[in-house]
């Protein structure tokens, strides 16, 4: 149940928020928010990307995110204990959890994606929303380590890659692609077996 009303709460503060974030319209933002909040709680999280959404990605600014990320790592319950103030619910420390298999490929993907700013910049309007989002699951991931049903928070924000991995493959030339293609799935297929291999 808990997951078809994220599911709902997600398509809401996503899929129609996107748009008015990109129209700068925050007030509309806002309320569709609040209804998704009355679905599922976490959905509140996404709030702030309309504040951060249209950073510009420069040099500093990834330098900066980078160097948030082993604070989060270190501080990830105090950061824990916030978000349970936020959002409403108690999440708890598991010290067994954590979605090993998808924070690989996030990495991963987080280093391509900076390897290839310069050309996704070039062929992207949207770019800045695409990196930031990138950037903001990437805050949120060591969390999960915490708890994994701290990825719902993720969620909200990995949606998004679905919309700058086309954008990387574009700046491949054509000649390459395929081989790109074979390659993920390689990768993916590797990873899987690896942290499946146990169960």
């Amino acid at each position: 149940v808990t997951g078809i009303r994220q599911t709902i709460a997600t398509a809401l503060v996503v899929f129609i928020g996107t748009e008015l974030i990109k129209k700068r319209k925050f007030f509309p933002l806002l309320l569709i928010c609040l209804i998704a909040f009355t679905i599922h709680k976490s959905s509140i999280c996404l709030l702030p990307f309309y504040f951060i959404s249209q950073k510009k990605i420069t040099r500093k600014y990834i330098l900066f995110v980078l160097a948030l990320l082993p604070i989060v790592a270190v501080f990830r319950n105090q950061f824990l204990d916030l978000l349970n103030f936020i959002s409403g619910y108690e999440y708890e420390e598991l010290s067994t959890s954590g979605a090993k298999s998808f924070t690989f490929f996030y990495f991963v993907l987080v280093i391509v994606s900076l390897i290839l700013l310069r050309y996704v910049r070039e062929n992207s309007k949207n770019y800045k929303m695409y990196y930031n989002a990138l950037f903001l699951g990437m805050l949120f991931i060591p969390l999960v380590f915490v708890n994994p049903s701290l990825m719902r928070v993720v969620q909200y924000f990995s949606v998004y890659l679905m919309l700058l991995v086309p954008e990387l493959i574009m700046c491949i030339q054509k000649k390459y692609r395929n081989l790109v293609y074979i390659a993920i799935v390689i990768v993916l297929m590797f990873i899987t077996n690896i942290y499946t291999s146990n169960y």
